[in-house]
């Protein structure tokens, strides 16, 4: 069982289009019960300097392998009209951002499995940044 790349990426925008920030969609792409959800979030528009805005789109995706469940997480980022501009790719999901408050990314340091000491943000008024480091990864833009 699966889908495509297309239908995930369907998802991708049917979550966008209903604009409503903060709430995490939750799917069940494997059917298997030993798997977890896959999750999306949309986390909200960042405005540059530059005046330019994008979504982010925080995503878990769980799907089925030979034997075992495997998941990708990433920060998805779009332009205003949905159209696919790149990603940073995480290892694990809890490195995947907690929110997004005043044009910045919020990571807490409420999650045992990161090293955070405290609270981190990081800022879009510069653009999308090239690199990032939270919770104990480097992710870059791609």
């Amino acid at each position: 069982m699966g889908r495509s790349n297309k239908a995930i990426d369907d998802l991708h925008i049917e979550v966008l289009e209903k604009d409503s920030v903060g709430v995490t969609f939750i799917y069940d792409l494997t059917g298997k019960d030993n798997c977890n959800d896959s999750e999306l979030t949309y986390l909200g528009i960042v405005k540059t300097n530059g005046k330019k805005e994008y979504k982010l789109l925080s995503s878990f995706w769980v799907r089925d392998g030979a034997n075992t469940c495997r998941g990708n997480s990433k920060l998805m980022i779009y332009d205003t009209n949905n159209v696919f501009i790149g990603l940073y790719y995480f290892d694990m999901p809890y490195q995947l951002p907690d929110e997004l408050d005043d044009n910045e990314l919020v990571y807490y340091a409420n999650e045992s499995n990161c090293d955070n000491k405290g609270e981190i943000r990081i800022s879009f008024e510069n653009g999308l940044p090239k690199k990032f480091y939270t919770c104990g990864g480097l992710w870059s833009f791609q």
